[in-house]
């Protein structure tokens, strides 16, 4: 019996655990630690802030999608110890591991932006990166009558990048449809280089903003919140000059890192993500440790389409050491990012590490399609809820 401890029972915790337990049934004792009592499927959460989709068919109870055969600790880490091969849980248990899987996501650091988490009880500052706020987005959303509407984006790796430009994408073709959109000046003010960082894709995100006189402005990055005022403040990430922006409307999306028991682990890189060889994604000094998903330092997209491809790579790693044989599979880097430029259109992009195009359909995925709205709002739900947390696909 191979003890296999699981970190997270996001996205990637459940595929892999599920998978695990197809690939090696009995052979493996598979522990989840999560202490989240819901789980939620955050692809979702932008046509929450749309009004596009009922908040609650983003959820469900953590143990309803626990693999049969798996055993699941409702606590955070407190320790890893990962040279005696141990995690110290906030319950005090000591949990020993064979191998041990992190893919603990990353934290939101709302903190790390003056002001915003006060900001943020305000009606007209909210943010689609968590559920209960993305309900607050719509509501936002419908009581805008015009005005300096901000969306910003962070320095620093963030999940779903492109969420940042889908919900504003959503704001902007609402205020059409309701006869609003004269009245309001749209910005998107991101710490990044451009809208989009695969040039494939990127001609048909700036001609849209072209077409719908959104304002762009990048290498800003927001770092205070004056929600008294009705301010928002970004710094040049270059030079460090302060520009200060009123605001009716604020969308932020906020700066993102590890969870704090990671930093002394000793299992980071210099870019403060698990150290992870890209290919394998097995950490690179201790060889039974594995890592994937948004807390992963590989350089693609943190999506949950990269964890598809991710979570049977980690398997075969594991079976291949329990088993004594070569791995089969190895990573390029896939990852998905279907950004919702409207209600009813949707870019599908898909790339691998290189940025090179990666696409899953016959035809030309850089354009506005109906019908991959279609697949984002319907058909991707579906495999996540019934294929994917099932270790099927």
């Amino acid at each position: 019996m191979h003890h296999v401890a699981i970190i997270g029972g996001g996205t990637a915790g459940i595929t892999v655990a599920a998978r695990l337990k197809r690939a090696l049934g009995d052979q493996v004792a598979v522990t989840i630690v999560e202490p989240s009592p819901v789980h939620y499927y955050q692809p979702l959460f932008t046509l929450v802030g749309g009004g596009a989709t009922d908040p609650m068919s983003c959820l469900k109870p953590t143990q309803q999608v626990i693999p049969k055969g798996c055993q699941l600790e409702r606590v955070s880490v407190e320790t890893i110890q990962a040279d005696q091969k141990t995690l110290i849980l906030h319950s005090k248990k000591t949990l020993s591991y064979d191998f041990l899987i992190i893919c603990s996501g990353v934290e939101l650091q709302w903190g790390r932006v003056e002001g915003l988490p006060q900001a943020l009880y305000e009606p007209n500052v909210v943010s689609v990166y968590r559920w209960d706020l993305a309900i607050k987005t719509f509501e936002a959303l419908k009581a805008i009558r015009g005005g300096h509407l901000l969306f910003t984006f962070p320095k620093g790796p963030i999940k779903c990048g492109g969420a940042p430009q889908k919900i504003m994408w959503l704001t902007q073709h609402y205020l059409e449809k309701h006869h609003r959109v004269d009245q309001a000046q749209i910005h998107f003010l991101s710490a990044g280089a451009n809208l989009f960082g695969v040039d494939k894709y990127r001609p048909v995100f700036e001609q849209l903003a072209k077409e719908r006189l959104i304002q762009t402005c990048f290498r800003h990055n927001l770092v205070k919140v004056d929600h008294k005022a009705q301010t928002a403040t970004f710094a040049d990430v270059d030079s460090g000059v302060e520009k200060t922006l009123p605001y009716d409307f604020l969308h932020v999306t906020p700066p993102m890192g590890v969870h704090g028991y990671l930093q002394p682990s000793g299992l980071l890189n210099d870019s403060g993500y698990v150290d992870v060889d890209p290919l394998w994604l097995q950490h690179k000094t201790f060889k039974n440790i594995y890592s994937l998903g948004d807390c992963a330092a590989l350089p693609t997209g943190k999506t949950g389409a990269a964890v598809r491809k991710q979570a049977p790579v980690v398997v075969d790693g594991v079976v291949s050491q329990i088993k004594g044989r070569d791995r089969r599979l190895s990573y390029n880097g896939y990852s998905s990012c279907p950004v919702i430029t409207g209600y009813g259109r949707l870019v599908l992009a898909e790339f691998d590490y290189a940025g090179k195009p990666m696409e899953t359909f016959p035809f030309n995925q850089a354009k506005e399609r109906s019908s991959m709205y279609l697949l984002k709002k319907y058909g991707l739900p579906w495999l996540y809820w019934h294929l994917m947390l099932r270790g099927l696909a």
